[in-house]
């Protein structure tokens, strides 16, 4: 389930980028790791304040939490 989540994740990502919606996102957050979660929280936070999913750093940031979680 893990190896499939970060894919799943980063699609979620892409959908709040070209639709505005978190749905996709919020879907996931059951089935994630505490580790993905926090990801997860902090996007939605960041969505929040800034009110634009297309200009976060999604994708680096994203990358950075790749590397270092040792579950993928």
């Amino acid at each position: 389930m893990q190896k499939k989540l970060a894919p799943a994740l980063i699609a979620a990502y892409d959908e709040i980028c070209q639709t505005q919606s978190l749905d996709a996102l919020q879907a996931l957050l059951p089935h994630a790791t505490q580790h993905w979660q926090t990801v997860a929280n902090h996007v939605l936070s960041l969505f929040a304040e800034h009110g634009d999913a297309a200009a976060l750093p999604i994708e680096a940031y994203l990358d950075a939490h790749l590397l270092e979680d040792r579950h993928f």
